[in-house]
């Protein structure tokens, strides 16, 4: 009862802070699991060898995997060292995460009409499906998208495609 108290003051998870929450664990749980089978002697072999094909594949394309933290920025990271290791697209000048994610969101509110149709209400919960305009809802996306730790999806590969002229798949 004395928790009910103390959290009930406290305002609803987003779905991206729920996503977050989701992925630490899950991190937890994997973390858990390698120290076990340190412990046992397992060493992630599946892992390790998926890792090992993954790698082998990549190499036979030039390209190569790199890690990254899970801190809800990976996506845009990963885009920024694909765009340095590539290089010789349309030069912008996107110094790190954060002017990317300033870059993108201005590309998507510039192209409004274009990006509505992949938002659903779940990518802006705080408005009510009956009232929110397609470019209400593009403005609250692009607000979230700014905003340090917000997790990237379909909708960010799409406008990072069209901003930098590459192919992504």
């Amino acid at each position: 009862l004395y928790w009910r108290k103390l959290y009930s003051n406290m305002p609803p998870m987003t779905a991206a802070q729920k996503r977050q929450q989701k992925q630490k664990e899950m991190d937890q749980i994997r973390s858990e699991h390698a120290s076990y089978d340190a412990v046992h002697g397992h060493v992630g072999d599946a892992r390790v060898a998926e890792n090992t094909k993954i790698d082998n594949f990549l190499t036979t394309l030039g390209r190569r995997s790199c890690d990254t933290s899970a801190d809800g920025n990976c996506l845009f990271h990963a885009l920024l060292q694909q765009m340095r290791d590539i290089g010789g697209h349309r030069h912008i000048d996107v110094h790190d995460v954060s002017d990317l994610r300033l870059q993108l969101s201005r590309h998507i509110l510039s192209r409004a009409a274009d990006y509505a149709e992949y938002l659903t209400p779940c990518d802006t919960p705080s408005l009510e499906a009956s009232d929110a305009s397609a470019t209400s809802r593009i403005e609250l996306y692009c607000d979230a998208l700014r905003r340090d730790g917000t997790y990237g999806g379909d909708v960010e590969i799409r406008a990072a495609a069209d901003y930098f002229g590459v192919c992504i798949a």
